[in-house]
């Protein structure tokens, strides 16, 4: 037999893309009703981040079009072809819509890939249609910006802040971005059960 050369498979994810998910249900994402949803769509992405970066590998192109959605509804993390080690990271870069400063300025670090699913997550959250360079894409990149009160609860609010602080260092890890999923649940959990009694 002739040798067989092994072939990478990747699965079907029938739901499509987040920027499938926001195209069709972008405006109802935004409400304060979808936030459960949004914190659980949180919790898988990092899952995938913490693995990916406990690899001491950097994805550079964390954006909606590259998480990916299964059949029941699970996020995955898609398309690493920008992806590579840290001390093989080349200039390496991907969307400049959800590219971080630091990354740009050829400062890699898996804080980078936090900057961009942090600025994905404020697109989630604020509707906005994010730019690919200018005066609105410095100030996102200011740590001036937040989500409005309106259509953000305030721990989801300051955890997007966070992940899109302009400093690499004040970024929280995915496992910390973990950890505040799990508060988030505790808590919801805890006020359904007050509600309840």
């Amino acid at each position: 037999h002739p040798a067989r050369r092994a072939r990478a498979q990747m699965e079907l994810c029938e739901g499509g893309t987040l920027r499938n998910l926001l195209d069709r249900e972008g405006s109802a994402l935004c409400q304060p009703h979808a936030e459960p949803r949004v914190w659980e769509m949180v919790l898988q992405i990092a899952r995938g981040l913490g693995h990916i970066h406990g690899n001491d590998v950097i994805h550079c192109d964390i954006k909606p079009d590259n998480i990916l959605i299964s059949l029941d509804g699970t996020y995955k993390i898609g398309d690493l072809g920008q992806s590579t080690t840290l001390k093989a990271w080349d200039e390496h870069e991907g969307d400049a819509c959800y590219l971080s400063r630091d990354l740009l300025a050829s400062n890699p670090s898996t804080a980078a890939d936090i900057f961009s699913f942090g600025i994905m997550m404020y697109e989630v959250k604020s509707g906005e249609q994010l730019p690919g360079s200018g005066d609105r894409w410095n100030l996102l990149r200011s740590g001036a910006v937040q989500c409005e009160p309106a259509v953000c609860g305030p721990a989801l609010g300051q955890l997007i802040f966070s992940m899109m602080q302009p400093n690499p260092v004040a970024r929280p890890s995915a496992p910390q971005i973990l950890h505040a999923c799990c508060n988030a649940q505790a808590q919801a959990a805890a006020g359904a059960a007050m509600a309840a009694a």
